[in-house]
């Protein structure tokens, strides 16, 4: 199975995000100087690296007609097309995001309980873009639906009419459907997958689920940790969370795999995210 996205397409997907979410470039608050080869490596124990070796699974990235990946491994060399009109760095993530197993998350197969698909409004050709999956090809590690993914297309990227094809329930998300960047739940979801979640650089060999198939969503920016200069002035405590606040029903899962001692992020967005399980740190 691959996802197929031909130069057309990929510009009306990204003028789509760029007008209805281009407030999410401004949540980047960090670029690395390795940016954008970065992007799917930060935050995981896995790597891509160049490899010149005929043998092994591996992915080709070629310049072929369309943007477009299989979904997953497939064994041996699998391709990967980045043609013209798919140069945008959003595009190549994203088509990394399918090679790595992610289906679209409009496609996931508890999508209706998140978006209203209206298919008379999707463009011809496009309708494969939005097969729902079932709970048997796409489990989802009890990771919620996450409408800002660089896997979800935009409300009217592949619009027949120039009115929107999809809506979620809660309408207040619709300028935020679809990003350049990739989410903090499609990374979580990817370690998951490949039961390799980063802690202290080392894997982890824990695993949450006995199923075999492929992910779908993962929206924190890995951020780097500026080393403190020495100083004999006491340091200030750590404000805590305020009483009252409760943990997203994501922190159970994040607790069995020491979330709370991760290096790579700051104290004070881990507490953002879980305060009851991070409070003690």
């Amino acid at each position: 199975m691959s996802a197929l996205v031909f130069r057309k397409q990929a510009d009306e997907i990204m003028e789509d995000i760029e007008d209805n979410g281009g407030n999410r470039r401004k949540r980047q608050a960090f670029v690395d100087e390795n940016y954008p080869k970065t992007i799917w490596s930060n935050g995981m124990t896995y790597a891509f690296w160049n490899s010149s070796k005929p043998e092994g699974d591996r992915v080709m990235v070629v310049e072929s007609v369309g943007c477009w990946s299989h979904i997953g491994r497939i064994g041996g060399q699998q391709l990967l097309s980045l043609g013209a009109g798919c140069e945008h760095i959003g595009i190549a993530v994203h088509e990394i995001g399918h090679a790595l197993g992610l289906f679209h998350t409009q496609s996931r197969h508890d999508r209706d309980q998140f978006i209203t698909l209206y298919e008379n409004n999707i463009q011809s050709g496009w309708a494969s873009q939005f097969v729902r999956q079932t709970e048997n090809t796409n489990y989802n590690y009890n990771i919620t639906y996450d409408y800002g993914t660089v896997m979800h297309y935009g409300a009217t990227s592949s619009s027949a009419n120039g009115q929107p094809f999809m809506i979620p329930r809660d309408v207040l998300f619709l300028p935020t459907l679809g990003s350049h960047f990739l989410s903090f739940y499609e990374k979580l979801m990817v370690n998951l997958h490949y039961k390799c979640l980063a802690s202290y650089g080392s894997a982890t060999s824990k695993s949450t689920s006995e199923k075999t198939s492929r992910p779908q969503p993962s929206s924190k920016k890995t951020r780097r940790t500026t080393p403190q200069s020495s100083s004999s002035t006491t340091p200030q405590p750590t404000q805590m969370p305020k009483k009252g606040c409760k943990d997203r029903i994501l922190c159970t899962l994040l607790e069995k795999f020491d979330f709370c001692e991760y290096s790579q992020y700051q104290l004070k967005y881990k507490q953002k995210l879980c305060p009851g399980l991070c409070a003690k740190q």
